[in-house]
């Protein structure tokens, strides 16, 4: 019964996204004091960013659990599970608190006519859940933005913001100096930041003079993407040295990055799951591709949310290696394969497969990438939980026989 109550409240929560309200953070901090505003009886640290801030975040959470720390993380989207957006020590929320506490949020929002948002709402259920298992410190990622992000009601000890890229244009902003306004915005008087590289834009350092926040870049670093994620997180952690002492071998976690994020499957068969689905984000998968599988064909298991730049992420691969499976899947967020399939080939991209389902997608791609070259799923958070399954379990019979 429980599980059958969770589910239906899922299925009501996320039919709640894309809801159009009015922008503001006012429905959160009226509800939020209702509830005992919860997120100030814990220290925060607060990231925001176009990409690598879950990365990040889940570096600097891992880091201080193994000092023995309690930490909570709360993180978006999520590849299987709603449960994942919200840990403690790298556990889930039980789907019990999830029930208790959706269910005590939504009789709020009816009581007090809020109109809260999926968000808002998620958002709600990290913040009550983290004072009610006592952490000793929560790390919070930014969902889109940062001025009106539901997450920035948070006084963190310190700010983050990893990245400026293109995305989420619709709602930030049509230029870099836009979104990175946005972005400035979960910066507080007196809180220290840190700037990832791309970041490092005169928007941000502007609205941080004006907060007396002191500041501290990060230098561009050449090599795996990811490195730039571990030296934000290593600075982060010694930015709150005073507060939070930490073991040598909190450090030696800063490698970890979180699932689907060139995440290779451990097989014989190359395969490896990203979630980049922004121009900045393809631009260092496929830099990253090209250094690793230099002479392998691509074989890039496809699909990409209808939100999303496609054009100018598409700009980052290159057309002689690279073959596309499409396939169609019953989410209403991605865009159709047929539509992905003819703006494909109006780039000039040649090497272009259609599948009416996602399973045949993978059977062609595997069967194919094993020939000759590496199979990569990427574009959308949306189609890594199905997509895992299916090739594991190729995987699995490949090495049983």
């Amino acid at each position: 019964m429980q599980k059958e109550k969770y589910q239906k409240l899922i299925q009501i929560l996320f039919s709640m996204r894309g809801s159009t309200r009015k922008v503001g953070l006012h429905r959160m901090l009226k509800v939020s004091k209702i509830m005992g505003s919860h997120q100030n009886k814990y220290p925060t640290i607060h990231i925001a960013g176009t990409n690598g801030k879950g990365s990040v975040a889940t570096k600097i959470a891992t880091a201080l659990s193994l000092s023995g720390y309690k930490v909570g993380l709360y993180t978006s989207p999520h590849i299987h599970t709603f449960c994942e957006r919200i840990k403690v020590n790298n556990l889930m929320i039980s789907k019990e608190e999830v029930v208790d506490g959706i269910c005590r949020i939504f009789e709020l929002n009816k009581k007090h006519d809020l109109h809260l948002t999926f968000f808002e709402i998620t958002t709600l259920l990290a913040f009550e859940y983290f004072e009610k298992n006592n952490v000793d410190i929560a790390v919070i990622e930014t969902g889109l933005g940062g001025r009106y992000d539901a997450t920035n009601i948070i006084t963190p000890i310190l700010s983050i913001i990893t990245s400026i890229g293109y995305d989420h244009m619709d709602i930030l902003g049509n230029s870099l100096d836009l979104i990175a306004n946005e972005k400035a915005q979960i910066i507080k008087p007196d809180i220290p930041v840190i700037l990832g590289p791309t970041a490092n834009r005169k928007v941000i350092l502007d609205y941080a003079k004006q907060n007396k926040s002191p500041i501290e870049s990060l230098s561009s670093i050449a090599g795996f993407f990811d490195f730039e994620n571990r030296q934000m997180a290593k600075l982060a952690l010694t930015k709150i040295q005073d507060k939070f002492s930490l073991k040598e071998v909190s450090f030696a976690s800063l490698d970890e990055r979180p699932e689907c994020r060139y995440e290779a499957l451990s097989s014989n068969h190359k395969v490896i799951f990203d979630v980049a689905h922004n121009p900045q984000g393809f631009k260092r998968l496929f830099e990253q591709i090209k250094n690793d599988y230099r002479e392998e064909d691509i074989h890039i298991l496809f699909s990409m949310c209808k939100d999303k730049d496609l054009t100018h992420s598409l700009s980052a691969i290159e057309k002689e290696r690279s073959f596309f499976y499409l396939f169609d899947e019953n989410c209403d967020r991605l865009i159709d394969a047929n539509v992905l399939q003819k703006i494909l080939q109006d780039l000039s991209f040649e090497n272009i497969l259609l599948f009416s389902s996602l399973e045949k997608a993978i059977d062609q791609a595997y069967i194919r990438s094993e020939r000759n070259g590496v199979l990569l799923v990427c574009g959308s958070f949306y189609i890594m939980d199905r997509a895992k399954t299916l090739i594991k379990k190729k995987t699995d019979q490949t090495i049983l026989v």
